[in-house]
């Protein structure tokens, strides 16, 4: 009599999983994104590549908030620009009576 073959069990959270990224890894994934133009290319490539799925999400992560500071960056340029330019051209005028 033949005995059949036991198939290994998959599940759901099994399916798909990505290898655990060594601490290592992270720091030269961080090393690679701090290089300013390099560090951008890398951030899309991981993001929307293949591969670790943490790694993917995490860039992914990392995309986003670069978008909302360089959104909230310009708006707080052009809140604070008439600001700016006020306080420094009261103090030019108070400059020339000081000298």
């Amino acid at each position: 009599m033949a005995t059949a073959r036991k198939q290994p069990r998959t599940t759901r959270s099994s399916v798909g999983q990505s290898s655990v990224v060594s601490t290592l890894g992270w720091l030269g994934y961080l090393i690679v994104t701090a290089i300013p133009i390099v560090g951008l290319v890398m951030c899309f490539v991981w993001a929307f590549g293949t591969g670790n799925l943490n790694r993917r999400n995490l860039f992914r992560a990392v995309l986003i908030l670069m978008a909302a500071s360089i959104v909230l960056g310009i708006l707080f340029g052009v809140v604070l620009a008439p600001l700016y330019q006020g306080i420094i051209k009261s103090y030019l005028n108070i400059l020339p009576g000081i000298m």
